[in-house]
C-alpha cells in the first residue's frame, strides 16, 4: 500500500523541475550520503559532472566500485565545485541491469546537481540524499523524443534489493501493464526504455523492499511533442509517494509563450484544480498535461 496524503499529486514542468511538499522527518536535498546516475542522453555525449555545494567547509568522495573510479572532492561555502566524471559512468544499455551507480559521501551535509552535458542537449537534476529517497514510486516522464526517448532509471542502494516495475507501455520485451521484477546489488543499475523513442513511461510504478534512488526523463524529449524541429535531454531523480503534496505554486519560465505542467495522481478519484478551476479528474497513475500562458 502507498502511504501518501489522499489525491496526493505530483507536479512537474516539462523540464521535469518538481515542486513538491516538505518530506517527513524533514528530509530535504542536503545529507552526506548519496546514490545518483546518469541516464543516457542522445549520443554522443560529452561530459558528466556534479554540482557540489555545502554551507560549512567539508570534503568528500565520489565512487563506483566496479569502474575503479574514487574521485575526492573539496567545498568551500559560497563556491560551487564542479567535478567532471567518466562517459564510462552513463547509463547507455537498454533492459540491463549494470553496475554504474554513483556514490557520493562527505563529511559534512552538502548539496548536488548531476548533468550530462552535450552540445545543444543538455539538462541537471537536484540530487536527494538517501533519507530522503525510498520504496514506492511512480514515474514522472515524458515522451516521444528523438533518440531514445522516455526513460526510467534505478539505482540500489543496498545489497539484495528486490524491484518491481509496473511499465505503462511496452519496452523491448517488458509488456505494458506486466509487473516484472529484478533482484539487484547495491551501487547497480537499470534502465528501461521504449524502442524506437516511441511511448511514455509516466505513471510506471518502481516498489522495493529496500530504498531505492529514481530517476525520470527523456534521452532527447520533444515538447510538446514530434510538432517542434528541437529536442532537449531531460532527467529528474523521483521523489518517493510519501513525498507527494497537494498544492503547488509555479512560475512562468522567462521568454516563453507558456509553460507546459504535467500533473500525476497517486490515488483514484483525485480532483485537479488549476487557478480555482477543475482541471483534471485522475486516476492512480495518471496524468494531465496543460498549457499554461
Amino acid at each position: 500500500m502507498r502511504t501518501a496524503p489522499i489525491s496526493a499529486v505530483l507536479l512537474s514542468l516539462v523540464v521535469l523541475t518538481f515542486a513538491a511538499a516538505p518530506m517527513a522527518a524533514a528530509a530535504d536535498s542536503s545529507g552526506t550520503d548519496f546514490w545518483v546516475a546518469f541516464p543516457r542522453n542522445i549520443p554522443p555525449e560529452e561530459t558528466n559532472y556534479l554540482l557540489i555545494n555545502a554551507e560549512a567547509p567539508t570534503s568528500g568522495v565520489i565512487s563506483n566500485a566496479s569502474l575503479a573510479i574514487n574521485v575526492p572532492f573539496n567545498v568551500v561555502p559560497g563556491t560551487t565545485t564542479k567535478v567532471t566524471l567518466p562517459l564510462t559512468l552513463e547509463i547507455s544499455s537498454n533492459d540491463l541491469v549494470e553496475s554504474k551507480g554513483v556514490h557520493v559521501t562527505s563529511l559534512a551535509p552538502i548539496t548536488i546537481h548531476g548533468s550530462c552535458y552535450r552540445t545543444f542537449s543538455s539538462d541537471a537534476y537536484l540530487a536527494l540524499p538517501v533519507d530522503a529517497i525510498g520504496t514506492d514510486y511512480v514515474l514522472m516522464s515524458w515522451g516521444p523524443g528523438v533518440g531514445y526517448g522516455s526513460e526510467l532509471t534505478v539505482v540500489a542502494t543496498q545489497n539484495a534489493t528486490t524491484v518491481t516495475i509496473t511499465p505503462t507501455v511496452s519496452a523491448g520485451v517488458r509488456n505494458a501493464g506486466v509487473p516484472f521484477q529484478l533482484v539487484m546489488q547495491q551501487g547497480q543499475s537499470y534502465l528501461l526504455a521504449p524502442a524506437g523513442g516511441d511511448g511514455d513511461l509516466t505513471g510506471s510504478t518502481i516498489v522495493a523492499d529496500k530504498p531505492i534512488s529514481v530517476f525520470g526523463g527523456n534521452s532527447a524529449g520533444q515538447v510538446p511533442t514530434t510538432e517542434v524541429d528541437f529536442a532537449e535531454h531531460m532527467v529528474e531523480q523521483m521523489f518517493p509517494v510519501n513525498a507527494w503534496g497537494q498544492t503547488f505554486t509555479a512560475m512562468p519560465l522567462a521568454m516563453r509563450s507558456g509553460s507546459f505542467f504535467r500533473v500525476l495522481a497517486s490515488q483514484n478519484g483525485t480532483e485537479v484544480t488549476y487557478n480555482g478551476a477543475l482541471a483534471a479528474n485522475l486516476n492512480a497513475g495518471q496524468f494531465s498535461t496543460f498549457l499554461s500562458t
